[in-house]
């Protein structure tokens, strides 16, 4: 299964030279998560979109995409991404149902469905991608098992 890490194309450079590294920094961490230094990657596409958008590196973001294939992760590493449990992006709720255009409580349904299917507290990472479709991982992903693009921003707009 291949993951997804987004990001901002000022540190493309770094990853090429030394890999994803674990940070603690953004504005990724809501009020009430549990922070902790870890790669966010998602199985959606979109969604790492967001994590670019999210990460506020900068305003007009050319997004740079890192791909990942699950086999390659130290799974006694990966955690749920409690970040995106305790506040989903659009795109996650989007893709459970729960978006304000599909539900009147959005937070009603996002409760909902991470009764059903969201992780509990030990530690089920699996559960953290199927219900938000995110997970963290807590090493270094080395660059000889990243593919990283430039792709611009999801707006159409081209890297500058």
């Amino acid at each position: 299964m291949k993951l997804y890490h987004g990001t901002s194309v000022k540190v493309m450079e770094n990853i090429i030279k030394h890999g994803l590294r674990p940070t603690l920094s953004g504005p990724n961490i809501p009020t009430g998560a549990r922070p902790l230094p870890a790669i966010y990657l998602t199985d959606d596409l979109e969604v790492a979109w967001e994590f670019c958008r999210t990460a506020g590196l900068v305003e007009k973001c050319n997004e740079v995409v890192c791909e990942v294939d699950l086999d390659d992760l130290d799974r006694s590493e990966i955690m749920p991404d409690w970040n995106m449990v305790a506040d989903p992006t659009n795109r996650v709720l989007d893709l459970v149902g729960c978006s304000p255009e599909l539900t009147d409580n959005e937070a009603e349904c996002w409760a909902q469905h991470l009764a059903v299917y969201g992780p509990d507290d030990d530690g089920d990472w699996d559960k953290s991608l199927k219900a938000a479709h995110s997970i963290a991982y807590l090493k270094t992903i080395p660059p000889t098992k990243l593919r990283c693009e430039v792709v611009g921003d999801r707006y159409g707009r081209s890297p500058r």
